[in-house]
């Protein structure tokens, strides 16, 4: 008698995770199972960025960081020239006529790192800003401020 008693104890001995699944109580998709809570990071968003940037020009990066590409117009390596946007090119200040050295240059933007490059079409000086994210609000299940995660008790669907 103590022998099956013995072997029907790990049989019937489940983990929370395994219970809840087996009762129809799984949680929903990208949460997992906490203690009897579902639990699940909620997402991050660059789109407070967008007032003041183009919404293509924002992303959020891998390493969950809002990244900004920033473009302006490079400067002229010939002092006597300026860049035009309309003509893509080095002009002689006041003749329109093309300088003799088309080679420009992002001195002015070299603290942030900016390169001369071809971008939408046109010479820019383009570099990047990065900015911390926000949390978006839970999508799935209420926000625990303690915990920072969004939570729904385990069988509760979207």
């Amino acid at each position: 008698m103590i022998i099956a008693a013995t072997l029907l104890v790990p049989l019937t001995t489940t983990t929370t995770a395994a219970y809840a699944q087996q009762q129809g109580k799984a949680c929903p998709p990208g949460f997992q199972l906490n203690k009897g809570v579902c639990q699940a990071e909620p997402g991050l968003s660059c789109d407070y960025l967008y007032e003041w940037n183009r919404p293509d020009r924002v992303r959020l990066t891998e390493d969950g960081q809002c990244e900004v590409t920033v473009a302006t117009s490079p400067a002229c390596v010939d002092p006597n020239a300026y860049y035009d946007i309309g003509t893509d090119m080095c002009e002689i200040a006041q003749t329109n006529d093309p300088a003799p050295n088309q080679e420009m240059h992002c001195a002015q933007y070299e603290e942030v790192g900016a390169t001369v490059q071809d971008f939408e079409g046109y010479w820019q000086c383009v570099w990047y800003d990065y900015y911390q994210p926000e949390r978006e609000d839970c999508t799935v299940g209420t926000l625990n401020e303690e915990s920072g995660l969004c939570e729904v008790k385990p069988g509760r669907r979207a």
